[in-house]
């Protein structure tokens, strides 16, 4: 910080701080990081990201002299930036400072967003988000990660490294979850804020990372097997703020909140016992302070119940008291006083247990990362179904299947609590069941599949070996009875019975005919029912023979009756087609291509609405619905590169007769090239080919009249780079098409940020090109001083 340059910089931040900073603060924001892009000051870039990270701080920090307004823009304007020192920086403060600054800005970001629908404002926002919780669980930026297991030293030695930064992404996380959940308050920033149907923020989404994130705070308390006193404290009091302001946490903070258990936690090896023990009391009194906390506040309160139907309300008071008494016996005795030989020494933990733990801990870093791969490669991921349940209800529902399942497992010892080999009905929950089918009326088919997944996984684990084995077993004995009966039940039925069964179908058939419901459900229950009873009584058949007995009935009137006594016996060998050429592929694909677009041309391009009763996506009154699918079919569902270019040939041939009523479908088809193989993290070489022949396919064809249509294209594509730039040079130096490339580079100066460098370059080439426009190009670089 002794140069001049850095002297110069601190002048102007004490000037502007002064001297109205509202204009003065920004400009030495754009200075600062005008400087540190600037590779002849390469020896500067740590004071200048440590200047440049603190005076943006400054700015977005509630405290800040910039008027509320102004905030938002300002962090969402450095959000590349603040990325690419995140990554490249070795220096704790400056990363610190980074996580602070999106502990400040991120609900402002969010809200803009959610204002202004701004996609790639968003994207920006979740790189930075992904790469500061990706690293929380480590002692980033000292890069003190081991690669080795065995190295057990290394591994405990660097534990309680950098928790400064720690307890800011700590502090980052909270303000996650306070924005992505809902809120009654209108004071404040939440998800009720953003519409069902925003076009780049889901609200699902964002509510259901909101309970990951929180689960993950929760989830460190419980696992962590070290004293880290500093983090746990940070976590207790965030959780405090959490709660107050989000109610509807609570059930969710105080469950997790009852498995931390203070005294199970080992202390660090380099820590000396009397760490371990003012660390070990103050986690407590935190602990005992946020109880205290929630009861004053009437957040617990007696109404509160877990899953198990034992009072949350009298648990945590309970174990405040006893903190309480605790912390009263130590501060009577003294902390320095113990005596180890009666157990309140120092603890240790094995080696062993310490292989395991480092396991776990790279299983959960591993776990954690790819999780935040995956949220990261779509920005709007899919919703939840609007018909499932509602959170209430599906708590309930585990609830009670909780409390059922204790049950039966408290009696059952070592066996299933229904071990019978045969099923009650020909149900898969019949097959299934190990418990009582008949009385637990736990319909789980409400609960969403990651619920499900979840609570299979932990049963299969949790279960012993043979156990498991025993309950395969009898489900397959199940299916061997079901498929027995069925056997069994085909050469039993007598001719007599057939030709009643015949009647009885022929009436079944009339009355369909006729729309009876009656009838229809009558033979729903006969057909459902059928394998419940006894499959050795002559008068019972099942569902499968009465089906059998239907198929032998058209096939014996039409004169087959021998051939059909043979159709359980013969069964046909596999048809298998010939395979195709890459050549008779490619020739068949062009042939239904150009079918697609002959539909599509005998109609206006125009949607038409289809009726609210239609459950069909396609529709022939809506000719663009093929080419929405066509679309699809290019990006992600033809594998062969050469297929997939043929059919875009003959895509952009289609869009080039009528660019200006199909801009809407151009814009689709690459906006749907781009995101694919970005979602995939893959280079959008595709997007980058198509969009660059696009743009090259309507140059002769644009005049000044399209200024319209090509603003729009030029705006909504989703990347933008020099070659694309470079295709507006030809109308630019046109006269008779000029004022068209000089609307349409104003128009990305205001509204497109990212590509205002671009823009310059371009401008500067145009006026060594062309004397006649240093005019226009003066007045557009006017605009990017």
């Amino acid at each position: 910080m002794s140069s001049a340059e850095m002297e110069q910089l601190l002048q102007a931040k004490t000037l502007a701080m002064h001297n109205n900073p509202t204009e003065m603060l920004p400009k030495v924001l754009e200075t600062t990081a005008s400087m540190y892009h600037n590779d002849n000051l390469s020896k500067l870039k740590l004071p200048l990201a440590k200047f440049f990270t603190q005076l943006v701080l400054d700015v977005v920090s509630m405290d800040s002299p910039i008027a509320n307004t102004e905030r938002p823009f300002i962090a969402a304007q450095y959000l590349p930036l603040l990325l690419a020192m995140a990554q490249s920086t070795t220096d704790v403060l400056v990363y610190k400072n980074i996580v602070l600054i999106m502990c400040a800005s991120y609900s402002l970001v969010l809200d803009l967003v959610a204002k202004t629908s701004n996609q790639e404002m968003f994207d920006q926002l979740c790189e930075l988000k992904k790469f500061v919780l990706s690293h929380w669980r480590t002692a980033y930026p000292l890069h003190a990660t081991i690669d080795d297991e065995s190295d057990v030293e290394q591994w405990t030695a660097q534990i309680d490294q950098n928790i400064g930064v720690k307890l800011a992404t700590i502090k980052f996380v909270s303000e996650i979850v306070l924005s992505q959940t809902k809120s009654s308050s209108g004071n404040e920033i939440n998800s009720s804020t953003i519409p069902d149907n925003h076009p780049v923020l889901e609200k699902s989404a964002l509510e259901n990372e909101a309970k990951r994130l929180l689960d993950m705070l929760l989830n460190y308390l419980i696992e962590e097997q070290y004293m880290i006193s500093a983090v746990f404290i940070g976590i207790i009091n965030s959780l405090s703020f959490i709660i107050k302001r989000r109610p509807q946490t609570t059930i969710r903070i105080l469950s997790g909140l009852l498995r931390f258990n203070v005294d199970a936690k080992f202390p660090l090896e380099t820590k000396s016992d009397l760490n371990y023990r003012l660390s070990k009391r103050f986690v407590e009194r935190a602990y005992k302070n946020f109880v205290q906390f929630g009861l004053k506040n009437q957040i617990i309160t007696k109404s509160l119940s877990s899953g198990s139907g034992s009072s949350i309300y009298s648990k945590l008071t309970k174990i405040s008291q006893t903190l309480h008494v605790i912390g009263e016996e130590t501060k009577s005795k003294g902390i320095l006083n113990f005596d180890p030989s009666k157990g309140n020494g120092k603890k240790t933990m094995s080696r062993q247990d310490k292989l395991k733990y480092i396991s776990l801990w790279k299983r959960q870093l591993s776990a954690l990362q790819s999780s935040l791969g995956v949220s990261a490669k779509t920005s709007t991921p899919i919703s939840a179904p609007t018909a499932g349940p509602s959170t209430e209800n599906m708590l309930d529902q585990l609830k009670i299947l909780q409390k059922y399942t204790l049950n039966k497992t408290s009696h059952q010892g070592t066996t299933f609590f229904n071990s019978s080999p045969k099923p009650i009905s020909n149900t898969y929950s019949s097959v299934y069941s190990l418990m009582n089918s008949s009385n637990s009326n736990q319909d789980v088919a409400q609960l969403p599949n990651d619920i499900l997944i979840k609570l299979s996984t932990e049963a299969i684990l949790q279960m012993d070996t043979t156990k498991l084995i025993t309950g395969l077993s009898i489900v397959a004995s199940r299916y061997t009875d079901l498929m027995n009966t069925y056997v069994n039940s085909v050469p039993s039925s007598s001719s007599s019975k057939r030709k009643s069964d015949e009647d009885e179908d022929d009436n079944y058939n009339e009355e369909v005919r006729k729309g009876n419901p009656t009838t229809n459900s009558k033979k729903i229950k006969i057909e459902t029912e059928g394998l419940g009873e006894d499959p050795e009584e002559p008068e019972e058949d099942d569902g499968m023979q009465k089906m059998l007995q239907q198929e032998e009935t058209v096939q014996e009137s039409s004169g087959d009756a021998n051939e059909s006594s043979s159709i359980a016996k013969e069964i046909a060998p596999p048809f298998e087609p010939d395979s195709l050429t890459q050549d008779e592929k490619l020739n068949y694909l062009t042939r239904l291509t150009k079918k697609l677009f002959e539909l599509s041309s005998r109609q206006d391009t125009t949607p038409v609405k289809t009726s609210p009763s239609s459950p069909l996506l396609l529709d022939d009154d809506d000719s663009s619905s093929w080419l929405h699918v066509l679309i699809r079919l290019i990006t992600r569902g033809i594998a062969t590169q050469e297929a997939s270019d043929l059919v875009r040939e003959q895509l952009l041939s289609f869009f080039i007769q009528d660019f200006e009523q199909r801009v809407s479908l151009i814009i689709e088809w690459l906006n749907e090239e781009w995101f694919f193989q970005t979602s995939l993290r893959q280079e959008p070489t595709n997007y980058k080919t198509w969009s660059l022949k696009i743009l090259e396919s309507l140059g002769p064809f644009l005049e000044n009249k399209h200024r319209r249509f090509f603003i729009r294209l030029m705006s909504e594509l989703p990347s933008l780079h020099s070659d694309h730039l470079e295709a507006l040079k030809p109308i630019c130096l046109d006269p008779a098409r000029s004022s068209l490339g000089f609307q349409t580079l104003k128009f990305l100066i205001m509204f497109r940020p990212p590509v205002q460098d671009t823009v310059r370059d371009l401008l500067h080439q145009l006026k060594q090109e062309d004397e006649n426009l240093h005019k226009q190009c003066d007045s557009l670089l006017d605009r990017l001083k």
